[in-house]
């Protein structure tokens, strides 16, 4: 994985025309890698979220309060009052969870259940969050298309989570164990053409000329790396096991960049989502590099 996705990230910019192609499909294939996931699931593993909700909730107070506060103080500190940018990266991370996280909660083992939980309830608060929290560091008022937010959400997460929960449950574990070994090989195979086809998206608005589009490159990288040390900080505070561990950190380091981008720039200047436009080229493949060598998990991709 840490080889495939650079290269799909390359890819994205040599290639752009091809790969933008897929970029209508990116929800249904989103779905196809949440699936294999969900066949591990049962109904009682969510039910032991419920019922113990602590990293849940540490998790939700620090994505949503901490991190946006410490991303805007770094940002005013680089950018010297550069409000544009700043607003910028404000935005970056004052968006949900991503729900890729899930295909690399699948591949490195994590807690499924509590990957889920995360996005489920991210995105629920999400509404109320998000746009409370950039008009408070930004000054502007924003508003979300929620039943827009909710569909994607039912087509990427909740559908394919619920059939993956009925055939685990009523084949008793039967169905998993046929298809899993094929839909796993294949849901990361996907991988690339996601990389790929948003880093295709995003290459047509970012000027590679540009001194500062380096200088954004930089601190989006440095606060991205950043964030999985704050989920390991997280993970480490509230001592948690290996599965759950893995879930924090993955869900802390993986942002929901589309509504960042989207936000970004229906209601600001057309600067404002540069960050938002770099910080999908360092995703995904921070998320395979932590994976391979901090979660050391079961992953074998190339």
């Amino acid at each position: 994985m840490p080889i495939l996705t650079p290269t799909a990230l390359v890819c994205g910019f040599l290639f752009p025309d091809f790969l933008r192609i897929f970029s209508p499909y990116i929800t249904v294939i989103f779905a196809l890698m949440t699936l294999p996931g969900a066949l591990k699931l049962k109904i009682s593993d969510l039910g032991k979220v419920l019922r113990h909700p602590l990293p849940l909730i540490i998790f939700i107070g620090i994505n949503h309060l901490l991190v946006p506060l410490f991303t805007y103080s770094i940002a005013h500190i680089v950018f010297l009052g550069n409000l544009t940018l700043i607003t910028g990266f404000v935005i970056l991370y004052a968006t949900p969870t991503a729900v890729s996280s899930t295909m690399w909660a699948e591949i490195y083992d994590a807690d499924m259940a509590l990957t889920l939980s995360i996005i489920i309830i991210d995105v629920i608060l999400t509404p109320f969050l998000t746009p409370t929290t950039i008009s408070i560091l930004s000054g502007t008022k924003v508003h979300l298309d929620i039943k827009g937010m909710f569909i994607s959400l039912m087509i990427m997460i909740v559908i394919p989570s619920i059939l993956g929960i009925i055939l685990n449950e009523a084949s008793k574990g039967k169905i998993p164990k046929v298809i899993s070994p094929i839909l796993s090989p294949i849901s990361k195979v996907l991988i690339f053409f996601i990389v790929g086809s948003n880093t295709a998206v995003a290459s047509s608005h970012i000027n590679l000329k540009s001194p500062k589009t380096y200088e954004v490159a930089i601190l989006c990288f440095v606060l991205a790396v950043s964030m999985y040390f704050i989920g390991m900080l997280i993970a480490k505070i509230t001592g948690l096991k290996e599965g759950k561990r893995a879930s924090i950190i993955l869900g802390c380091g993986m942002r929901n960049i589309s509504i960042g981008a989207t936000i970004a720039i229906h209601f600001f200047p057309p600067a404002v989502a540069l960050p938002c436009l770099v910080g999908p080229m360092f995703q995904q493949t921070l998320a395979a590099t932590v994976g391979k060598f901090i979660l050391k998990k079961k992953d074998k991709t190339n």
